[in-house]
């Protein structure tokens, strides 16, 4: 299996944590309307009782015409674990994304955060390409909270270092979209000595509600852009 930049990108920062059009661009949600953020955090950071999330059919192509595939989906474990003395919710996130048929890149991270405020503790991500450790080096001003934010608001979900060298920077900004909806936004910046520079952007489309029900990812890196999008299933 080749071993690229862009199967390196997809699993590292799908695992820590687009270009699709809205709905309708007369409809689209008021700055700074209330959104329930609790469907898609609580699955996210592994709060039991949580469901899981599953885009099983992300499509898309890339600047060549080529003909993208790939999956994603976010299983929260049922109950919590200690790490390393601490009690931690945990989650099991698998990446596939293939090209013109053939696999890229095929990938399972378990994510885990502090079960007393749902902050991130630790990520462990096996692939092909290897086993790595992700740790937070820097505060972030989310804190795996849920409950309501608001159309416009933004922040940071912190820095991450890699046990390869690899260093992720993550932000997060919550958009407009149509029919009463909006966008929780992931945007990243990855950089190691192998893959240069690369940038991210996740895209959990959410309903009226609140409930995410579609997803989108972009990454720009020195192969290429990729994108893909797909409903929940």
């Amino acid at each position: 299996m080749k071993k690229t930049a862009v199967g390196v990108m997809v699993a590292v920062c799908a695992g820590i944590v687009l270009g699709v059009s809205a709905c309708n661009d007369n409809d689209l949600t008021s700055a700074g309307t209330a959104v329930d953020l609790s469907a898609l955090i609580n699955t996210y950071v592994g709060r039991p009782g949580s469901v899981a999330l599953n885009f099983p059919s992300l499509t898309g192509s890339d600047a060549q015409g080529n003909t993208l595939n790939g999956s994603l989906s976010i299983t929260p474990a049922a109950h919590a674990t200690v790490v390393n003395g601490t009690s931690c919710n945990s989650t099991v996130t698998r990446v596939t994304l293939t090209k013109n048929g053939a696999t890229l890149y095929d990938s399972t991270s378990t994510k885990y955060f502090k079960a007393a405020n749902g902050s991130f503790y630790t990520m462990v991500r096996s692939s092909d390409h290897g086993d790595a450790t992700y740790n937070r080096t820097s505060q972030d001003s989310f804190a795996g909270g849920s409950g309501s934010v608001h159309v416009g608001d933004s922040g940071n979900l912190g820095v991450f270092e890699g046990s390869t060298g690899a260093r992720l920077t993550a932000t997060w900004t919550l958009d407009a979209a149509g029919d009463g909806g909006s966008v929780f936004v992931i945007s990243q910046t990855y950089s190691s000595a192998r893959a240069g520079m690369t940038t991210l952007e996740d895209r959990f489309y959410l309903d009226a509600k609140g409930v995410p029900n579609k997803f989108a990812f972009r990454i720009n890196t020195s192969e290429g852009t990729y994108s893909l999008s797909g409903n929940r299933n």
